[in-house]
């Protein structure tokens, strides 16, 4: 080499010096190398999103055993309102009276029952909610909120119902990223939709079976009492049966999410 030629700072552009061959334009090589990759997360991603952790979905399937336990409770109370209306109908006030000291733990089991279920399920919704398995750009509650919110009276039936949403969605989103499958409409999915239909007319249920129940408590003559304990025990048979048909399609969810988290 002769020493007083000068070294070509830059490498050669091989295809520049190929006959017949252009070279790529200016930044074409970088947007083609990352043409294939998935979007990146959003820019909180990073600073609070945790792994996932078979943990998570072994607390999903915990939450759908509760779920399901719920609903034979409240199906097994259907069957105690129901049989004690048909008693009352056949006059049979011994056979009632024996009824109600069978079922005379069916509230403390109902109440139980929804406290563990309750506890379980927005722990796991938290688990999910903050792991890199969802998609922080689709969540608009924060996460304590979308934990607590279920927990406070009245504001539960719109925020419950707006963190599953959000849930799905940023699951939905992220499973998209990581798999490159193609996503659906956003809005309120069917199934949720479904859901807090069910949630909403679950607490109307539970109010008008709370007013019931003061009726019977204040009923004083054998006419008031008979027609209070009929009206009760109706009021109580529909609540328990939205209860159980509410719980049915939230296992589906819980089970849809569960699914999409999957890898």
């Amino acid at each position: 080499m002769d020493p007083q030629t000068p070294l070509d700072p830059q490498p050669p552009d091989l295809m520049s010096r190929t006959p017949g061959v252009l070279p790529p334009p200016p930044g074409q090589n970088a947007a083609a190398s990352h043409a294939g990759s998935p979007p990146p997360l959003h820019p909180m991603a990073a600073s609070w999103r945790k792994p996932w952790s078979p943990a998570v979905d072994v607390l999903g399937r915990v939450t759908v055993g509760l779920l399901a336990a719920t609903i034979v409770a409240h199906l097994a109370n259907v069957w105690f309102d129901l049989r004690g209306l048909t008693m009352l109908e056949r006059g049979d006030v011994d056979g009632l009276v024996a009824l109600a000291a069978r079922a005379d733990l069916m509230p403390a089991l109902l109440v139980a029952s929804y406290v563990a279920t309750a506890i379980v399920f927005v722990s796991w919704l938290g688990f999910v909610w903050r792991s890199d398995r969802s998609d922080p750009g689709q969540q608009r509650l924060r996460g304590g909120l979308a934990v607590g919110g279920w927990f406070i009276p009245v504001a539960n039936l719109v925020l419950g119902g707006k963190a599953l949403t959000q849930l799905w969605h940023g699951v939905d989103a992220a499973r998209a990223r990581d798999l490159s499958t193609p996503r659906g409409l956003l809005g309120t999915p069917p199934l949720i939709m479904l859901w807090w239909i069910g949630w909403l007319l679950m607490a109307l249920a539970n109010v008008i079976n709370r007013d019931a129940d003061r009726r019977l408590d204040a009923a004083s003559g054998a006419d008031e009492v008979l027609g209070a304990v009929e009206t009760s025990l109706t009021v109580d048979a529909w609540t328990s049966g939205i209860t159980a048909g509410t719980g049915a399609v939230l296992i589906v969810v819980v089970l849809g999410v569960m699914a999409m988290a999957r890898r």
